[in-house]
């Protein structure tokens, strides 16, 4: 862990499906190289991206769509990742529906960095929930 101090995150509107955070998010849902060369990944919907950063996964971004804006749970997401230095990203329902995989827009979409762990140093008592790649 570094001693230097967190930076607070910010927040930026984003109105348009050419933003390069936009395509980068895209590129990370849609390819698997792009996670594995960036060493990220993509928590679509609001239970999701809560519970990554609940469980203390690094947040690189959060974006939030239209009805999260009014959403207590969204909102508080939101402060807690830009408190870790997170960008939050304001987003409209179309540019939400092209970073989304899903077939309803998300209202939220979080990437975090990856934690990857060679299986002998896995110990499985542990926890209760392992992903494996």
């Amino acid at each position: 862990m570094s001693d230097k101090p967190k930076r607070i995150g910010s927040v930026k509107q984003i109105t348009s499906h050419s933003n390069p955070i936009v395509k980068e998010i895209k590129g990370l849902v849609s390819q698997r190289k792009h996670r594995t060369q960036s060493g990220l990944f993509v928590a679509e919907g609001l239970k999701l991206a809560t519970d990554a950063l609940e469980a203390g996964w690094g947040v690189r971004y959060l974006a939030l769509g239209p009805e999260a804006r009014e959403n207590p749970i969204a909102q508080k997401a939101a402060a807690t990742a830009k408190a870790q230095g997170a960008l939050i990203l304001e987003v409209n329902t179309a540019v939400m529906s092209a970073m989304t995989r899903k077939d309803n827009p998300q209202m939220v979409v979080g990437v975090y960095e990856q934690k990857l762990h060679a299986l002998e140093a896995i110990d499985p008592a542990s926890s209760s929930v392992w992903v494996a790649l």
